[in-house]
């Protein structure tokens, strides 16, 4: 009996042995399995990077010695964002206004300085479609489409070193997808019965030589009544949105070679939206509006951009971003805000700008660098007639404004890492 309990005793110290043993191995296992995962998950989490393309030096997100905020095209296509205006709203210390009194700030201050005037061309802020600065009236009235774009980056404080004169708050870059060598497309469509809203829009990617020639053609057209009707016609149109936007690119890599790109983008924008639909009356929550004469702002807008990019070796590359952009409004609005003829105003802006941006970009093991030279020539003409109404004491007159500027400039931004997570920068 004591040796039967014996063997009892020693089969359990035996089993209970073997039972820690495996649980012990299992354990092992498993944190060798977390600490793969972890290790995978670091390596795919330092892999992912944010180019901010506004940067210009090609430089990640996390490194930029700038306050910068980007909402990337996942975003913007998963979140109820409708345009230009919803994507600024979403950015920290950034907020949309109106056209020609700031289209939007940066930090409080809007693109069109702390107060408005006629004459606009002293901006504080440049907004870049496709790496091309738009001039100061362009980017006040034209409202980029947010279909099929890649990113929009804001970048905020002073640009001036790199962005030019115009950048004193900051700058914000619409960045739209490049043409690719794939068959890629897509048609969206939305309808609301209220106000009479529909939009629409599509895009094509087509590659016409496998890795040498491909285009992407996109399209979208925006509509609405809005919510505020005349007293004085009954009209109900007076907040509409009538937005079109055509944009066609070609991307061209000669002899399938790679290293060597050209982009070409057109974008050609028509408006007849009213930017200004005031509510008048003791009780504005009707959305109603007594002016005699509501508003009409039709515009057009041609942009021309070629984007090319050479590279020489690992470590060398030349960037250049040529850019054409013409602006054309027709403004007829009643100056007084009453419904009597007292005072109405016809108006006329132009703008047509030339931009050249020519970069030499190098990036070494713990150097990096890049020295560019800007040339910019526009030129903005502002018509107004203000007319005294039948009756009016008000005296007619006349605006002819005309504005042309040349900008000239060089700049140099260097990057040394003295150690793995220390860098100095210079520029």
């Amino acid at each position: 009996m004591t040796a039967l309990r014996s063997k009892i005793v020693r089969g359990l110290g035996w089993s209970l042995l073997t039972l820690v043993f495996m649980t012990g191995q299992a354990l092992a296992a498993q944190a060798d399995e977390a600490s793969a995962g972890a290790s995978a998950d670091k390596k795919q989490i330092r892999l992912e990077k944010t180019v901010v393309v506004g940067d210009k030096a090609g430089r990640d997100l996390q490194e930029l010695p700038t306050s910068t905020s980007v909402i990337d095209a996942e975003r913007i296509e998963n979140e109820p964002i409708e345009d230009i205006e919803d994507v600024f709203n979403r950015m920290a210390n950034v907020t949309s206004g109106m056209n020609q009194f700031g289209a939007f700030s940066i930090r409080g201050v809007n693109n069109n300085a702390l107060t408005a005037s006629l004459n606009q061309t002293n901006s504080l802020a440049t907004v870049f479609v496709n790496q091309v600065p738009l001039g100061s009236y362009t980017s006040d009235w034209l409202k980029p489409s947010t279909w099929d774009v890649a990113s929009v980056e804001v970048l905020r404080g002073p640009q001036s070193t790199m962005q030019g004169p115009n950048s004193l708050i900051g700058a914000a870059f619409v960045n739209y997808k490049r043409p690719d060598f794939s068959y890629d497309g897509k048609v969206r469509g939305e309808y609301g019965h209220r106000y009479d809203t529909w939009n629409a829009a599509v895009y094509q990617n087509v590659p016409i030589v496998e890795d040498m020639l491909a285009t992407r053609i996109s399209a979208e057209t925006r509509n609405s009544d809005g919510a505020v009707e005349s007293t004085v016609d009954g009209s109900d149109d007076i907040a509409r949105i009538d937005e079109r936007n055509v944009r066609g690119q070609v991307l061209f890599q000669p002899f399938k070679n790679k290293d060597v790109s050209f982009n070409l983008t057109g974008i050609y924008n028509k408006s007849d939206s009213n930017p200004f639909p005031y509510v008048t009356g003791a009780n504005l929550a009707e959305r109603k509006t007594s002016l005699d004469a509501p508003g009409e702002y039709p515009s057009e807008v041609w942009l021309l951009s070629l984007e090319s990019e050479i590279k020489l070796n690992q470590q060398w590359k030349i960037l250049a971003v040529t850019g054409y952009s013409n602006l054309d409004v027709d403004m007829n609005y009643d100056a007084d805000l009453t419904s009597q003829p007292i005072m109405e105003v016809d108006a006329d802006l132009k703008e047509k700008a030339f931009n050249q941006d020519l970069r030499l970009q190098f990036s070494g093991q713990r150097l990096r660098g890049l020295l560019g030279a800007y040339y910019s020539n526009s030129k903005t003409t502002s018509f107004y007639i203000s007319e005294a109404g039948p009756g009016s004491v008000l005296p007619s007159l006349v605006w002819d404004l005309e504005d042309k500027t040349t900008t000239a400039a060089a700049y140099l931004n260097v990057d040394y890492d003295i150690l793995p997570r220390l860098t100095v920068n210079a520029g």
